[in-house]
């Protein structure tokens, strides 16, 4: 008799006791059965209103930056005197900023919401944010390039010309530049002339010709040593 009993027969009665074993189970513990399969729905239920929210979010971000860089483009064809438009662009890249967060549509935002505040005369307003690009990882090593020459530029406007210099002086020395070397070095000289620094203007000018003889930033220098 034990013989006869194959092990497909031995599998299928385990089965069959186990299966049962289950339903007994679910029939005295229903309400805990019920209160976990609801936590797992309201998991999976929440997780696909996080994604369609994200999206949601991600394609917001890309219209509002997608605006912002059109109408600071106008602007910029006006000689930057179109207020209106520099306004325009404000509010969409404040927003593009906002909810494109530390991604790539996030970082491009905060760096042209400077670049915006610098043209409508806020300039200490856009210095935090050009600071937060430069340090960015998520950044590309042209918005940092930008940010750093910008930032430059804001830092020698406001009175701020040590802090202007020691920044380009380390983009110059970089082993990973984000700043071509000589286009840091022609900012640097005229930085230091803006500042009545002449002997370290026509140094860093000099360094300039000596270094990069063949740049174009190179003929500008030689342009200014002779005046």
């Amino acid at each position: 008799m034990t013989r006869g009993i194959s092990r497909k027969n031995l599998k299928h009665d385990e089965f069959v006791e186990k299966a049962g074993e289950a339903g007994h189970w679910l029939e005295e513990h229903w309400r805990t059965a019920a209160i976990v399969g609801g936590a797992v729905l309201l998991v999976v239920l929440g997780y696909a209103l996080w994604s369609w929210n994200a999206a949601r979010g991600r394609a917001a971000a890309e219209t509002a930056l997608a605006s912002g860089l059109a109408h600071y483009g106008l602007a910029e064809k006006a000689g930057f005197t179109a207020s209106g438009e520099l306004d325009s662009a404000l509010a969409d890249l404040t927003t593009a900023a906002e909810r494109g967060g530390g991604g790539a549509v996030g970082e491009t935002a905060r760096y042209f919401r400077a670049a915006t505040l610098y043209r409508l005369g806020r300039s200490e307003e856009a210095v935090p944010l050009l600071e937060r690009t430069i340090g960015s990882s998520s950044a590309t090593m042209t918005l940092r390039g930008s940010a750093t020459r910008l930032l430059a530029t804001v830092y020698a406007q406001t009175d701020r010309v040590d802090e202007a210099v020691a920044l380009l002086d380390d983009a110059i020395s970089a082993e990973a530049p984000v700043v071509p070397p000589a286009l840091a070095l022609l900012q640097l000289g005229r930085i230091e002339r803006g500042a009545g620094r002449e002997d370290d203007a026509r140094q860093t000018f000099q360094r300039l010709l000596d270094d990069y003889p063949q740049s174009a930033p190179a003929q500008e220098a030689q342009r200014l040593l002779g005046s």
